[in-house]
């Protein structure tokens, strides 16, 4: 039987542990006012988030640890406070319509090595919370930029409840991992048009940027007007994803740039989407001589990518695929629910120069690989 002073000492030491180690993990509290700088006034509800450096730079995990994201709100006077675990953080607040450069540095890194990284992560303001220590730490924001304009269709009308993007393009030599001359980032905003055809699309931090409207449903198409609005309603399989980019450029390299600067308005950046420059592309797809219903037909594009929405054949063969651009397509047809290993299966291709008019002509007879 052991001496009843040996458990009380036991019970002493891990007792102390205990409140050494809860010493050890204790939060710690952090506060601080956040300001707009634009009005010298409270960043009233703010978000203010602290992500660990971990997060943001996966490469320094075995020099800082994993932790965890902790955020907060300001109060009416723009402050705020919360607790955090010891650690190293990346300091982030944003508002609506205010810079948010974490948002935009996530969206660079992937092309820059991590030494690059963590100089870029080094412009953020960071806080290192020590255990039992409180801090305190007040941030400002900046007045970020804004693109508006209108959407219409050349033949009149104009387009609602449609979402224009504003995608950040950054100089090649911003960029080292590009080959491209300009190369669009990961950073983008997205607005919906109003019944007017309008948008505007807030918080863009300053750069340049190109302005694009998508169809990409699939199965959707310009119906015509109705009530003055050219309306995008329900159809067939087989409508290509299409991007017009201000003003109305069908490729990148075309588009409009809009240059801004913190606090910019750049107004009157319209899109205009040509339909007298997109195009159909049809036939009638047949087995042996015999008109064939349910064939899946893709649509290979110039640039070698192949278009998201495949098309099916009706019941008369025909079939048909629309608001493409001028190009050189290849559409290929196979048999429904038969994948392309499947040699045996009957199938085939055929080339189409798309130039200034509608091809409706492009038949393609299948016939089973000998």
């Amino acid at each position: 039987m052991q001496p009843r002073w040996i458990g009380a000492f036991l019970a002493y030491v891990i007792f102390s542990n205990g409140v050494v180690a809860w010493a050890q993990t204790a939060s710690s509290l952090v506060s601080g006012q956040v300001i707009c700088v634009d009005g010298n006034t409270a960043a009233r509800h703010a978000a203010v988030e602290f992500v660990p450096l971990s997060k943001v730079l996966p490469g320094m995990a075995a020099e800082q640890g994993v932790g965890d994201t902790q955020g907060t709100e300001t109060d009416f006077n723009g402050t705020y406070e919360v607790a955090l675990a010891p650690g190293t953080y990346v300091v982030n607040a944003f508002l609506p319509g205010y810079a948010n450069d974490l948002k935009l540095l996530r969206s660079m890194l992937k092309n820059y090595g991590l030494d690059e990284q963590k100089k870029l992560v080094s412009a953020l303001p960071q806080l290192t919370v020590k255990a039992g220590a409180n801090s305190k730490l007040d941030l400002s924001l900046r007045r970020a930029g804004s693109i508006s304009g209108r959407v219409s269709v050349d033949v009149g009308g104009v387009l609602e409840s449609m979402g224009v993007t504003a995608t950040l393009v950054l100089d090649k030599q911003a960029v080292p991992t590009s080959t491209d001359r300009r190369a669009p980032s990961a950073y983008t905003v997205t607005a919906s048009t109003d019944d007017r055809g309008g948008y505007r699309i807030f918080g863009l931090p300053a750069g340049n940027y190109h302005i694009s409207l998508t169809c990409d449903e699939g199965s959707y198409r310009f119906a015509g007007m109705r009530d003055g609005v050219s309306t995008i309603e329900p159809s067939r399989a087989g409508v290509a994803k299409l991007i017009v980019y201000a003003s109305e450029a069908l490729v990148p390299d075309e588009a409009q740039t809009v240059h801004l600067e913190d606090g910019d308005e750049a107004r009157g950046i319209d899109i205009t989407v040509p339909l007298r420059l997109l195009h159909s592309i049809g036939g009638k797809v047949s087995v042996n001589g015999a008109p064939a219903g349910g064939v899946q037909l893709a649509l290979h594009k110039p640039d070698g990518t192949v278009q998201p929405t495949n098309a099916i054949s009706m019941p008369d063969g025909s079939y048909r695929f629309d608001l493409l651009p001028q190009g050189n397509y290849t559409i290929e047809a196979r048999a429904k629910g038969v994948s392309a290993e499947a040699n045996k299966a009957p199938h085939g291709t055929v080339p189409v120069a798309l130039l200034d008019t509608d091809v409706l002509d492009a038949n393609i007879d299948l016939r089973a690989a000998e």
